[in-house]
């Protein structure tokens, strides 16, 4: 059996794929795809490689390679990218149905023995294995009761064993102790004026998150929310050297 034709060169590309441009060649991976792709030289006068990119998922080849490399690397982008669609497909079917904002992070190299049947599991590499999750198996909402950590095991997992999931905007951040009736109406704008679930009000909750520090830390830096306020009914003035727990800002409880 005679080994594959290395490609070495653009026009070794070209002349493999049998088009006249690298446009053409993005027209055949939209062909076989099915999605929009972008091929692009790489290096100085192109002669180092080319990038394909599907969706926002890319990778380089170098020269030299062959075809079957060229499609297989395609194969694995678009196997990626239709997993991304399924993770974004069923952050927007639990929305729907619970009332709240998710991410679902796509979940790559998955222990096959704790998927469960109904979820897919198709390969991107040699060692790489990446899950497919199923659509959200419910009509109806969790009760309100129940907190977000109950909806998580008693739902989520249930169902998606092993996948990772977390609130998004304006929900991120609130801890897990928070009751889903509370949840909904954050989302819904009815408490924003207010604390946000767990006593810490959605910029302070911002600040928390993007610092990845603690309430007192953050307290120090004097990143009091504005709408906090002392008893007397003005913002706090860290200048006046109140002793932190004194002060009635949000960050502090």
């Amino acid at each position: 059996m005679t080994e594959p034709e290395a490609i070495r060169s653009l026009r070794g590309l070209l002349r493999a794929m049998g088009c006249e441009s690298l446009r053409d060649v993005e027209l055949k991976v939209d062909d076989e795809v099915d999605a929009l792709a972008w091929v692009r030289a790489i290096g100085p006068f192109a002669l180092d490689g080319i990038e394909i990119q599907i969706d926002c998922r890319g990778t380089e080849l170098r020269y030299p390679f062959t075809r079957t490399v060229f499609w297989s690397v395609v194969e694995s982008l678009a196997t990626e990218w239709q997993a991304a669609l399924a993770y974004e497909t069923l952050a927007e079917q639990i929305e729907e149905v619970e009332g709240f904002p998710v991410r679902v992070d796509i979940d790559y190299d998955c222990n096959e023995t704790s998927v469960k049947p109904s979820q897919q599991r198709r390969q991107l590499e040699s060692d790489v294995v990446v899950q497919f999750p199923g659509d959200y198996p419910y009509q109806r909402p969790m009760s309100g009761q129940e907190t977000l950590a109950d909806w998580i095991s008693d739902r989520f997992h249930r169902h998606f064993t092993g996948l990772e999931i977390r609130l998004a905007p304006p929900a991120d951040g609130l801890p897990l102790t928070t009751t889903l009736a509370d949840l909904r109406q954050w989302v819904a704008g009815d408490v924003r004026s207010g604390p946000a679930p767990g006593g810490v009000h959605q910029r302070c909750t911002s600040a928390l998150r993007n610092l990845g520090t603690d309430r007192l830390v953050a307290h120090r830096l004097h990143l009091e929310c504005l709408e906090c306020r002392t008893p007397d009914g003005l913002p706090l003035d860290p200048s006046v050297g109140r002793a932190p727990e004194q002060d009635h800002c949000c960050l502090r409880r």
